[in-house]
């Protein structure tokens, strides 16, 4: 998503409508009173402006196909970003403070897991399952609470189903984030490595006690 400040276009619609008013009660097809008209209308415009600040726009921008040069990493980053770009518009559409944090723990380890693979294309089978089911179920299940929350139901079913899901999401952004965590795993194992071979030149070398 990009931001934009956008003017409003009341100030021109004022200054229109004064040049329209103008040119009601007097001739507006002599140069004199057409100079006239503008003159009012450009200082009309002039003090509506600080009327009517720039608004903040919110450009939602689709993500760009990847280009990895592997063809299945590039549909898996592109099915990623898609998952990614469907939490967050559930996330604007679901009306919980609660479900709205852990929906954002969601997409953020979705971001760290496809960011990780992009990067080393071999641990593409460890986020199989990850792909095939966690996700598309975990969404779907946020879709079916926002279908049940709209209807505005009391009915004990409807009650017990939105809370049911409701309890499950923090447990769901826990595994996403393991999931994430654990694509560090090997390198994570090269950092303890190094610092060990390090350690043990240091003591060879009487730098370390």
């Amino acid at each position: 998503m990009s931001q934009k400040k956008v003017r409003s276009t009341a100030p021109i619609y004022i200054a229109a409508l004064v040049f329209i008013l103008y040119g009601i009660f007097f001739p507006l097809y002599t140069m004199r009173h057409i100079l006239i008209a503008s003159v009012i209308a450009l200082l009309c415009f002039c003090i509506a402006l600080p009327f009517f600040p720039k608004k903040l726009l919110v450009i939602e921008e689709k993500p760009k196909p990847a280009d990895t040069g592997n063809a299945e990493l590039n549909a898996i980053i592109d099915r990623g970003n898609e998952a990614i770009a469907k939490l967050r518009e559930l996330n604007g559409k679901i009306r919980d403070e609660y479900l709205s944090f852990e929906i954002a723990r969601m997409e953020k380890a979705c971001r760290s897991i496809f960011d990780t693979v992009a990067e080393k294309p071999q641990r593409v089978p460890d986020i199989r399952k990850f792909m095939n089911y966690y996700l598309p179920t975990s969404i779907k299940l946020l879709e079916s609470y926002l279908k049940l929350s709209v209807h505005n139901t009391e009915g004990e079913n409807v009650r017990a189903s939105i809370d049911s899901i409701k309890d499950s999401m923090d447990m769901i952004a826990t595994a996403f984030e393991k999931q994430a965590d654990r694509l560090f795993a090997d390198e994570n194992l090269d950092i303890t490595t190094d610092i060990e071979v390090l350690e043990r030149v240091m003591k060879s070398e009487g730098l370390k006690e």
